[in-house]
């Protein structure tokens, strides 16, 4: 049994975990309890059909609307007991929870959009949080590699231990790797900052001078166009402090976009 709350489904989508292809999980902010998630949910429904990064339409996903974890439930316990050949999602809340996502799938890459590398030792105290949680995948060598895309704000020494790790691949513009560097496993992370604020300020830390939606379309695209497998995603730090219908639209959009291109290569 995996521990969910269940709330009002993402695009409507019908299915049972056993029926889908892809199973949709929820993360909410401790602070906003499960608004991020639920405004995200509601936003769903106004998007049109089409995908933009694949030639697919959204009601032709098979997609089950898990719900949320709650507040005690480790994202470990939750893959445990998802079926064989189910792809996760999350969504929604604090980036730190994709170090504990990315320990149990165990991918050999891991792509992360961000505007932050989140390489520190640590932040406010802590070593392991949303802005730290890079450098401490790297320490353990939870993954092979681990490819940045867009960051664009971070402090000197956390660039320099980027530079000098082995672990990590820094990609200062918006474009994948050679192909050489990428494994045949990926997990795929997205942290809605990774967006410039004048497409996106519902986030904890919002960057200027960041990627456009066409910049994310086509890494999309790419990763779609490609024989990696993708064995999760995620896409992270929504938290909305006015509740902004068109920011929680992109939020949405995102999220399927991502299951467009999990849902593609999976049809090849």
């Amino acid at each position: 049994m995996i521990p969910l709350e269940k709330h009002p489904k993402f695009y409507g989508y019908p299915y049972t975990i056993d029926e889908a292809d892809i199973i949709l999980i929820g993360i909410p902010y401790r602070e906003a309890h499960h608004r991020n998630t639920l405004l995200v949910r509601d936003a769903s429904n106004w998007l049109e059909d089409n995908s933009i990064s694949t030639p697919q339409y959204y009601s032709h996903l098979k997609i089950c609307d898990a719900g949320d974890i709650t507040s005690d439930t480790d994202p470990k316990e939750v893959l445990a007991n998802l079926p064989k050949m189910k792809t996760p999602i999350f969504f929604g809340g604090p980036h730190v929870y994709t170090y504990h996502i990315v320990k149990a799938l165990k991918p050999s890459t891991i792509i992360i959009l961000d505007a932050h590398l989140d390489a520190k030792d640590e932040f406010q105290g802590e070593k392991l949080n949303s802005a730290t949680f890079v450098r401490r995948m790297a320490e353990e060598g939870i993954v092979e590699r681990i490819v940045v895309i867009g960051a664009r704000s971070y402090d000197e020494d956390e660039f320099q231990y980027v530079l000098d790790s082995q672990y990590i691949y820094p990609q200062m513009d918006y474009r994948l790797p050679k192909k050489e560097i990428i494994g045949d496993t990926i997990y795929l992370s997205i942290d809605i900052d990774f967006l410039d604020t004048s497409y996106i300020t519902e986030t904890p830390y919002p960057e200027a001078w960041g990627a456009g939606p066409n910049d994310l379309t086509n890494i999309l695209r790419e990763i779609s166009q490609s024989k990696y497998k993708v064995v999760g995603a995620d896409v992270m730090e929504y938290l909305p402090r006015r509740g902004l219908h068109h920011e929680a639209k992109t939020v949405a959009r995102i999220i399927l976009e991502t299951a467009s291109v999990i849902n593609y290569i999976k049809s090849k």
